[in-house]
């Protein structure tokens, strides 16, 4: 798939398969490389695919032979390997030591290059450069174009991880193809976050050659897919089995899932459209700095309690002692207290009325 990319980089395109050059080699065996003409738009990608992964501009992931583990393949062993394409149906690629079609010790097979790295180093093309009418045709130049969604991508049931992380750059607006580009492995880190944070239901069905029947995925996965590969875990929004780029494949050590996807309004909560309206709270005003009538109330129960300032009664309780005790109060309820010279006079306010009130008594 990933090759199929390179050589036609545009959603539609990227579905034709070169099964007119496989049946010419004979149909589901092998199909080397090497066994290709030069005019066939497949070699030139496999081997620009190659170059760049020499150079260390890409990474490839493999299951290595010898001992089954999954590895990122050094840049200074694929100019030594040989590139090879097993049958149907998912096209798993090998390499295989020598360039003899194929015929020397397998090396590393399950071969992956992670979605991001292919879009990056080959973003997507305006013009096709192949299609059903002319699936033989010679790739075409194309220059990177201004990338949007479908509108049907947030109004179905549910998103492919691919779709989703499109939709977390995008938010339903255009972008430069080269900014997707940029932004999709920040994106792809930003969606697993959330993903095992809240604890989201991910569903896709296994490659085991059986119907597709969707269940769930671990939970547990997200957490450590963290662009990590020699870990066994990966994502690609390159998806064989869905036959789209924008799709969810997720490996995790042997097991494969394929129509990776969640539903469409737990991305939108998360990730709203751009343009969708922000809500404002309600103006209710603007609220008092100071609740004066919780302090009449507290300061006429207080006088209540003492009664009024008289020393032959008891030299303690005065003004002053009053003051600071509504002072107090203030602190422990606002978070702060009045002026002092404010306290005292509302204070004397509430104290004469105390008085009057008591002259009917």
């Amino acid at each position: 798939m990933a090759v199929k990319w390179i050589a036609k980089r545009t959603p539609d395109a990227v579905r034709e398969t070169w099964d007119a050059f496989r049946q010419r080699i004979g149909g589901d065996l092998k199909a080397s490389i090497v066994l290709m003409d030069p005019d066939e738009g497949p070699l030139g990608a496999a081997q620009e695919l190659l170059s760049r992964a020499a150079s260390g501009a890409i990474q490839i992931i493999a299951r290595r032979a010898i001992d089954d583990d999954i590895v990122t393949i050094p840049a200074n062993e694929i100019p030594y390997l040989s590139l090879t394409f097993d049958g149907p149906p998912a096209f798993a690629a090998r390499f295989e030591k020598g360039a003899n079609g194929g015929s020397g010790t397998v090396v590393y097979r399950d071969m992956r290059v992670p979605s991001s790295d292919l879009k990056r180093v080959w973003p997507r093309l305006a013009n096709p450069s192949l299609t059903k009418e002319s699936p033989n045709a010679p790739a075409q130049e194309g220059t990177p174009h201004s990338h949007q969604q479908s509108p049907e991508v947030s109004s179905g049931a549910y998103m492919f991880l691919g779709q989703a992380v499109e939709w977390i750059i995008c938010r339903g607006q255009p972008a430069d193809s080269s900014h997707v580009a940029a932004r999709l492995e920040a994106a792809e880190r930003e969606l697993f976050g959330f993903l095992d944070t809240e604890n989201v239901t991910v569903e896709g069905y296994p490659i085991n050659g059986r119907a597709r029947v969707y269940e769930s995925l671990p939970a547990g996965i997200w957490a450590n897919m963290n662009r990590r590969y020699d870990s066994g875990l990966m994502f690609s929004s390159i998806d064989d089995t869905e036959e789209r780029e924008d799709g969810g494949t997720v490996h995790v050590g042997d097991l494969q899932w394929n129509g990776v996807r969640l539903a469409t309004s737990v991305v939108l909560k998360r990730w709203p459209p751009a343009d969708a309206p922000t809500e404002q709270p309600k103006s209710i005003g603007r609220r008092p700095r100071y609740d004066w009538e919780a302090f009449d109330k507290v300061a006429l129960a207080k006088l209540d309690e003492e009664g009024a300032f008289d020393p032959s009664v008891d030299t303690q309780w005065n003004k002053a002692t009053f003051e600071r005790y509504m002072a107090t109060w203030c602190q422990n309820n606002w978070g702060n207290e009045p002026g002092e010279s404010t306290i005292r006079s509302r204070l004397s306010e509430i104290e004469a009325a105390y008085l009057e009130g008591r002259k009917g008594q």
